[in-house]
C-alpha cells in the first residue's frame, strides 16, 4: 500500500475555542507491517498558540492533550490493542498507556491507565517501525523525526508524566 497521510487540523469540536486539533487523514491510517498484514494508528492533538515576546512573529504552541491509539483493524484502532494518551481535561491528568493484555494469572490490563512519561507522535512512530517493522513511506523518515523531536525538546516547557501546575517553577 502507498498512502500518503496527512494531519488535517482545525478548531476542536468540543473545548476552549482557542484551540486548534490535529487529527490524522485517513483516520485511522493503515501502516503496511510488510509480512501481508496491517496496524492501524488514529492519532489526535490539540493545542493552543501563545505570544512568546513582545516580536508579533515569535509564538509558542502547547499541547493541550494528545492521543495516539494503535489497533490491528480499522474498528480496534478506536479501541486499540495499546494507546498514548494525556487528556486532563477528561482525566486522569497523567500521561498513560493503555495495552490490551491478559496476564498469566488472568488479570487484565485493558482499562488500566500505565503511568508513561510524555511521549510524543515522533516516538510512536520511532516504536511502530522498530518493534513492528511498520514499511517507511520515505528514506529519510528517521532524520525528519530526529529533527521534529530535537525542536520540541528544545522548546518544551515538561517532559513529565504531569503538567507543572503554573505556579511552579518548571525545568
Amino acid at each position: 500500500m502507498n498512502l500518503t497521510a496527512q494531519w488535517h487540523s482545525g478548531p476542536r469540536p468540543i473545548g476552549p475555542k482557542s484551540e486548534v486539533g490535529l487529527t490524522t487523514y485517513p483516520y485511522p491510517v493503515p501502516l503496511n507491517v510488510g509480512s501481508g498484514t496491517e496496524l492501524y494508528l488514529a492519532a489526535t492533538q490539540a493545542f493552543h498558540f501563545e505570544r512568546r515576546s513582545l516580536v508579533p512573529t515569535e509564538w509558542k504552541v502547547s499541547t493541550d492533550e494528545y492521543i495516539y491509539n494503535v489497533g490491528q483493524s480499522i474498528e480496534d484502532a478506536r479501541d486499540y490493542l495499546f494507546a498514548w494518551h494525556w487528556h486532563p481535561s477528561i482525566g486522569p491528568e497523567h500521561c498513560h498507556v493503555h495495552v490490551r493484555a491478559t496476564l498469566l494469572n488472568g488479570m487484565s490490563l485493558a482499562g488500566t491507565h500505565l503511568p508513561t512519561a510524555r511521549v510524543t507522535f515522533e516516538e510512536v512512530i520511532r516504536f511502530l517501525v522498530g518493534e513492528f517493522g511498520v514499511i517507511q513511506a520515505r528514506e529519510d523518515w528517521l532524520d525528519i523525526l530526529a529533527d521534529t523531536q530535537a525542536r520540541h525538546e528544545k522548546h518544551r516547557s515538561w517532559a513529565g508524566s504531569a503538567k507543572p501546575s503554573p505556579d511552579s517553577n518548571p525545568t
